[in-house]
């Protein structure tokens, strides 16, 4: 049911960072707010981040802070944001493959924004 209601690429606004380490928690503001385990993140406690879904647990989601650099994440977290050969592409450092991809760019821009 959780992957339903957040479904993979989904981004969560508003996090609260709640915990440090690796993984980091972060959750919305809300009466029962929903868990964000954030992969590879180097954060301060109480910053406020967007988060971008990749998966799901039992009672929890599983996700990376944005903006991202595709760059300095691990092969296996970007298969899952990007698929398998898109993924393989960006860490070969083919980015011409990757700029076709609407998602890539998306994040990107998004990246700019921050």
């Amino acid at each position: 049911m959780i992957r339903r209601v957040y479904p993979s690429k989904t981004i969560i606004r508003n996090c609260y960072v709640e915990r440090v380490g690796n993984p980091s928690v972060a959750r919305p503001l809300g009466s029962y707010p929903i868990t964000v385990f954030l992969e590879g993140s180097s954060l301060k406690q109480w910053e406020k981040v967007d988060c971008l879904v990749i998966g799901a647990k039992a009672r929890s989601l599983v996700g990376v802070p944005l903006p991202i650099n595709p760059r300095e994440l691990s092969l296996g977290t970007m298969k899952k944001i990007f698929g398998n050969k898109l993924a393989v592409s960006i860490k070969a450092g083919k980015l011409e493959e990757a700029e076709k991809d609407p998602f890539y760019k998306y994040v990107l821009r998004k990246r700019e924004q921050f």
